[in-house]
């Protein structure tokens, strides 16, 4: 059994001793919230603190903006699964699966800006929509696969069930955390909550595997 505490990720910023980092970290807690025609680059820059203009100058668009952050953040999830690209290649089949849904838990609990950028750029059809799922969400799945050893079923209704089941069971409560806070009266960021709610979605992922079959 592998020690559950490595697979809890530590939330770090690109490099917010730069005004290019700045801006990056920074708009990626502002789209997660305002989403894309919500924000403005002006409004980027007073909440990450630097010069107006700055955003143009390292990034020349808003989209251009966008999708920087986005890939930052999807690339911090794939880095995290893959660290243990090699350590699951020793276990059993049932314990990859359930190392890489702790890895998904954790790392919702730590950006739960992950979740609702899927959310809010699923919701309807657009350049931007087509490459969040093109260029991460689908190497998202297949990494994850291959890491745990099973089948990619691709354009299926078992893979769709599948794949939401377990990404909403594991990233809702920690984009919703005043919700849970003033439903339940804790913070789903407590330590202990999100290891006991990766057991659980551990759980939910064997029952969607064997479903599938």
């Amino acid at each position: 059994m592998m020690d559950r505490g490595s697979q809890r990720p530590e939330r770090t910023s690109p490099d917010p001793g730069t005004a290019r980092e700045r801006l990056l970290y920074t708009a990626i807690a502002v789209f997660s919230k305002i989403g894309f025609d919500g924000a403005s680059l002006r409004h980027i820059e007073r909440q990450a603190g630097v010069n107006r203009g700055l955003a143009s100058y390292h990034f020349g668009s808003k989209d251009a903006l966008w999708r920087a952050a986005v890939s930052w953040l999807m690339d911090r999830f794939h880095d995290e699964m893959k660290k243990y690209q090699d350590v699951l290649r020793v276990v059993s089949a049932q314990e990859r699966g359930r190392v890489l849904v702790r890895v998904l838990v954790h790392f919702a609990a730590k950006y739960p800006e992950f979740f609702r950028l899927v959310l809010l750029e699923g919701a309807e059809f657009s350049d931007r929509s087509q490459w969040l799922a093109e260029e991460h969400v689908r190497r998202h799945i297949d990494f994850f696969h291959k890491l745990a050893g099973t089948e990619s079923l691709q354009a299926s209704e078992n893979e769709a069930i599948a794949y939401y089941s377990l990404l909403g069971a594991a990233s809702t409560v920690f984009g919703v955390p005043a919700q849970c806070q003033q439903l339940f009266g804790f913070d789903p960021a407590d330590d202990h909550f999100v290891d006991v709610m990766a057991e659980r979605i551990g759980d939910l992922y064997l029952a969607l595997i064997d479903d599938r079959a």
